[in-house]
């Protein structure tokens, strides 16, 4: 029912009482998380009417009423008074908004020590910042492949005061790739970063070769930027090779 990018999710999935899947959609993650005994309990939300239907007949079809509860509306503003979540999943959205989510119920999260895993569609760089700047521990980084596309999986919390906890600099490609994902050596993930890192690679190429032809004087910060970043991508394929 699940494929790699929500296993990968499922299994960094570490407490077991009542998860929030953001997104839910067909609520296949919901499913498998409860039958598989990872967790007790599932909130599954959806912005999407048509999309939390899915979800419910889904749910009825298992026989998981009690222990899935499917709600309409839009990211965390589902969380109701009273609700012990340990674990939140944002999946399928682009990184500004899922930072976007996070934010309005940030004071709620840091407060009750919820575990946040995320799998932005495009623009994991912009959810790492974001966690890195509001005081989050990014605890767990994984890709995985599903349909002929690489995802950024990622896990974090909050710390109870918020100091940001590093900066970065200029062509610095941590934040695209993850500090996690750089150091695992297992041969999967290498084979995963190795692909990733080309695709990187050839996007700067062309956006160098523009650049170059391009008359004007106010694209040397970028195409400096461009440079350093061709660079990086290229020290990161040197120490996987």
């Amino acid at each position: 029912m699940i494929d790699e990018r929500l296993k990968t999710i499922a299994d960094m999935v570490s407490k077991p009482g009542t998860l929030l899947d953001v997104g839910t959609d067909h609520g296949y993650l919901p499913i498998y998380l409860v039958q598989n005994k990872v967790v007790k309990n599932v909130i599954a939300s959806d912005v999407s009417k048509g999309s939390l239907s899915k979800a419910v007949i889904q749910v009825e079809l298992h026989k998981l009423e009690t222990s899935i509860e499917t709600r309409l509306g839009s990211g965390l503003e589902v969380i109701k008074e009273g609700d012990k979540i340990d674990t939140i999943v944002i999946s399928g959205m682009g990184g500004n908004l899922i930072s976007e989510l996070i934010d309005k119920r940030l004071k709620h999260i840091r407060k009750n020590d919820i575990e946040i895993i995320v799998q932005p569609v495009q623009l994991p760089e912009s959810i790492r910042k974001y966690f890195y700047e509001n005081s989050f521990d990014i605890l767990e980084e994984k890709l995985a492949k599903a349909d002929g596309r690489i995802y950024h999986i990622i896990k974090a919390k909050a710390r109870k005061a918020k100091i940001p906890i590093r900066n970065f600099s200029e062509g610095d490609v941590t934040l695209e790739l993850g500090e996690f994902i750089m150091a695992d050596k297992s041969n999967n993930n290498l084979m995963l970063l190795k692909e990733l890192v080309y695709y990187k690679l050839k996007k700067q190429y062309k956006i160098k070769e523009k650049l170059e032809i391009t008359d004007s004087n106010n694209i040397k910060d970028r195409y400096r930027v461009v440079l350093k970043k061709i660079e990086s991508l290229n020290n990161v394929l040197e120490k996987i090779d």
